[in-house]
């Protein structure tokens, strides 16, 4: 049915179409109408979802499924100093967006992942 050298597209594309499917269905659980503050946990579920979905099935598919090396994807263990010095620059930018948008009520129109800690 297909080429050899088309089964991989393939694979890909049936897998996104699957796990884009998932995790919308399943990532997003009903909290009711007012969520209580123990369903904090459960509004993680769409970050672990898509952990779970987009990185580690993926990396499992490439490394067990095609019998690839995950550095040919393009992960791979950089160099340490350039990692921390990137980091050490952008935590602060990002901790300072990331504190302001965190208490704008229209912040959560537009993102309402997690309703349990809207301001």
């Amino acid at each position: 049915m297909f080429t050899k050298d088309q089964v991989k597209p393939v694979v890909i594309l049936l897998y996104v179409i699957l796990a884009a499917s998932v995790w919308k269905k399943f990532a997003f659980p009903d909290l009711g109408e007012e969520p209580a503050l123990s369903d904090f946990w459960i509004g993680a579920t769409p970050l672990f979802a898509a952990l779970v979905l987009f990185g580690l099935i993926p990396m499992a598919i490439v490394k067990w499924g095609f019998r690839e090396r995950l550095a040919d994807y393009g992960l791979r263990i950089g160099i340490a100093h350039r990692t921390v010095r990137s980091f050490l620059l952008t935590a602060p930018i990002i901790i300072t967006i990331a504190i302001f948008t965190g208490y704008n009520p229209a912040f959560f129109d537009v993102y309402p992942l997690n309703e349990t800690i809207r301001p």
